[in-house]
């Protein structure tokens, strides 16, 4: 005698780039060298519609750098804090509403760009913008019932 259950049965897969660009960064310390950028990547919101999938998420970033030198040729270590909102789509011929997105990938694409924007009198940078790719990967899936 066949047992039927419930098991997830994947839709489809996709994936997609997002470009990231912020606002005019301010430096309270200002920045003599870069050391490390780091990022957080979260998916706040995915949702289902027919033949499409809608995302929003968010980007922490920390830009860990170096503050100018004193007389003595000693400085300290910073971190800058930004965040960064993005949104995007999906389109998956199929997905319907009461699907499940799930996020199989987010990441930072090498794709990273640290532009300083105004410098100090010792060229020390004051301001600067960034601009980076989010590389997102997605599998919607549905709950069907098979025969075991």
């Amino acid at each position: 005698m066949a047992t039927t259950i419930k098991t997830p049965v994947v839709i489809g897969e996709d994936s997609t780039q997002i470009l990231v660009l912020s606002d005019t960064i301010v430096f309270k310390i200002p920045v003599s060298g870069v050391i490390d950028e780091k990022f957080d990547i979260k998916i706040n919101d995915c949702k289902v519609c027919p033949d499409t999938v809608v995302f929003n998420g968010t980007v922490k970033k920390d830009i860990i750098y170096k503050e100018p030198s004193n007389a003595f040729n000693e400085g300290g270590v910073r971190y800058h804090e930004e965040s960064y909102n993005f949104g995007g789509i999906f389109e998956i011929k199929g997905v319907q509403e009461g699907d499940t997105c799930h996020i199989e990938k987010t990441d930072a694409v090498k794709a990273n760009y640290f532009i300083p924007q105004t410098y100090d009198n010792s060229g020390n940078i004051l301001t600067a913008t960034q601009k980076f790719i989010v590389d997102i990967s997605i599998k919607v899936t549905r709950e069907q019932q098979i025969q075991v």
